[in-house]
């Protein structure tokens, strides 16, 4: 009998299958839909769903306690940025198994785990299509039907686009309300629908409704990049304005006790004022960016002149030892050489900052691949 034998353990222990089932729940989210086994991808369901569910509620707790779940800031945001809104009328079953056959090898039955609402094959097919009817009678009756109709052909045309505010986007042309659309087909067109009134046309009594539609799709894409920009700067200020708070509390008590400061602690006061400089020049370029002014000196570098000539930057400051792995494929990027110099800096810094207490030098591996997507 099968007692005590609820979970699956697909044949790992508990911390391995841990970590298989957070890979495979951000693959998912990020995907949209994965191959693997049968037994997996049910274990995985039972992951995946209440993450789901949580992320239907946008709030600092949930995120925390997803992302203790999935350990990917990306896999997260996708899920509260894409996926929750898109879910956000169905209470459950996001998930869908389809089986596709047994693996090669070792017999394995294997299947594709995919979300229902991105897959618009299904959804498509699913929806019938409805049949005009005609129906012989007086005006009148013909006027009374002529509205179902154009209601149906906008439902259909909205079809293929989702409200970014949560609201149904039939229900923001009735209300003639300021709306902003994303393409269902791959997400990446954003439209808004501006509506204005226009009163006693030429041969036309009363007031007309009209939409003037406008693609936001650069706009909106340069508004997360401020976000980000802003976010990423507010939190990297907190570290040299604590430090700089520290070291002027020392350096006044060194003074005052008649004692003269040392060289080490000047310029480490030295290199903090010159960190928070940077960090309020990044700062300044939101401002670049929403005025059309942000230019960037965009050429073709090696990667691996970046990654020695920021290790010498940063290895002024703290001992360390950086190992570089570099794909044949991405060895050239075209890019702005300072600014990235300056985030290899960075990251450079915050490891050797963050080493273990044991470690006298801090040891960096870089390694740089094309993506592929």
């Amino acid at each position: 009998m099968r007692h005590n034998k609820k979970i699956n353990h697909l044949g790992r222990q508990a911390g391995h299958r841990k970590a298989l089932m957070s890979n495979m729940a951000s693959s998912l989210i990020l995907h949209k839909r994965i191959e693997t086994t049968v037994a997996k991808a049910k274990a995985l369901r039972k992951f995946v769903e209440p993450l789901i569910t949580k992320s239907k509620e946008d709030t600092t707790h949930s995120r925390r306690v997803v992302f203790s779940y999935l350990k990917d800031k990306y896999a997260v945001t996708e899920l509260f940025r894409e996926v929750a809104p898109r879910v956000a009328d169905r209470p459950g079953g996001y998930t869908r198994i389809l089986h596709t056959g047994f693996r090669l090898g070792d017999g394995s039955e294997m299947c594709i785990i995919e979300l229902v609402d991105f897959n618009e094959t299904y959804k498509a097919g699913a929806a019938p299509e409805a049949k005009a009817r005609t129906r012989r009678s007086r005006g009148g009756a013909a006027k009374k039907a002529a509205a179902p109709v154009a209601e149906e052909t906008v439902g259909a045309e909205a079809a293929n686009w989702e409200s970014i505010t949560g609201n149904r986007i039939t229900d923001d042309l009735q209300n003639k309300t300021k709306t902003r659309v994303r393409s269902r087909i791959g997400g990446n067109r954003v439209l808004e629908l501006l509506p204005f009134t226009v009163s006693d046309m030429p041969g036309l009594a009363g007031e007309r409704t009209g939409w003037i539609l406008r693609d936001i799709t650069q706009e909106v894409s340069l508004e997360a990049v401020k976000e980000n920009i802003v976010g990423v700067v507010a939190h990297e200020l907190k570290t040299p304005l604590t430090l700089l708070q520290l070291q002027v509390r020392d350096l006044t008590r060194t003074i005052e006790h008649g004692q003269m400061p040392s060289i080490n602690d000047v310029r480490d006061l030295s290199d903090e004022t010159i960190h928070l400089g940077q960090l309020v020049d990044d700062l300044l370029d939101v401002s670049r960016i929403r005025a059309g002014a942000m230019k960037l000196n965009v050429r073709v570098v090696h990667v691996a002149s970046l990654i020695d000539r920021a290790e010498k930057l940063a290895a002024a400051r703290y001992p360390m030892k950086v190992s570089r792995h570099i794909d044949m494929d991405a060895e050239l990027f075209c890019v702005d050489p300072d600014r990235l110099t300056q985030v290899f800096v960075n990251l450079f810094n915050n490891a050797a900052r963050y080493k273990k207490p044991t470690q006298e030098v801090a040891l960096i591996d870089v390694s740089t691949r094309i993506d592929g997507q």
